[in-house]
């Protein structure tokens, strides 16, 4: 299993990349899946009625607020969340690779290349981090405005900083072993970077966590962490 996870400041074109990377590795025979950090506020906004399409600032703004109260109360309520679901995907994927093997069906297997492209928080890419994701920085150059209100949100503080400082993107890139996708261009070179990226690491490179090692000690005593799981966002 591989997983890809995109940080940068909002509207960089994270979504756009990602979106990018899903086709290219649907075409080299990778299975997909598509994660968001912030799937269970983006439900309950689907829940009130509030589109992002319809209403960009009134979902933003509102999206922002739920967040931010749930973090208070744990700060680790969405990593937990995103931590189960990984955890269940891996499982889903070992179980199918076992049946294949004992099948003798093994060419019928794809590996999953799971996709993340809204990174925000520090402790989202300790996450990224403890389970061998790539992590992508998305570079917008001076496409970003960051005088823009919702930009002063705790969701953007760690682009901000990382957009603004760079020694300090060197060396989170470093400790994280991530690399800077160049987003200032158009989709099209866009692609052409991730394709020479998956050439280069992935394509024909198939690394199943044997036993689901990465995922047991994180998923130890969670269930103590997090006593909200349930709760809608």
């Amino acid at each position: 299993m591989q997983i890809f996870a995109f940080l940068g400041p909002a509207r960089a074109g994270k979504t756009t990349a990602a979106d990018a990377l899903d086709y290219e590795l649907r075409e080299r025979g990778f299975y997909i899946e598509r994660l968001s950090m912030a799937a269970p506020i983006k439900d309950g906004m689907a829940r009130v009625g509030i589109t992002k399409a319809e209403k960009p600032e009134e979902y933003r703004a509102l999206a922002q607020t739920w967040g931010a109260g749930r973090r208070a109360r744990n700060t680790d309520h969405y990593v937990n969340k995103a931590r189960r679901a990984i955890e269940r995907i891996a499982r889903t994927e070992l179980n199918d690779y076992n049946k294949l093997d004992r099948d003798d069906l093994l060419s019928c297997w794809d590996e999953t290349a799971i996709i993340i492209d809204d990174i925000r928080y520090p402790n989202e890419v300790e996450l990224m981090r403890s389970l061998d994701a790539t992590v992508v920085w998305v570079e917008a150059g001076e496409r970003i405005n960051f005088s823009e209100p919702f930009r002063q949100h705790e969701s953007e503080a760690l682009a901000n900083r990382l957009a603004h400082d760079n020694d300090m993107l060197e060396d989170f890139l470093d400790e994280c072993g991530g690399w800077v996708l160049d987003a200032t261009t158009n989709t099209a070179d866009m692609a052409t970077q991730l394709i020479t990226y998956i050439e280069r690491v992935w394509f024909g490179v198939f690394s199943l966590v044997g036993g689901l090692s990465a995922f047991e000690d994180l998923l130890d005593g969670l269930e103590d962490e997090d006593d909200d799981t349930d709760a809608p966002f």
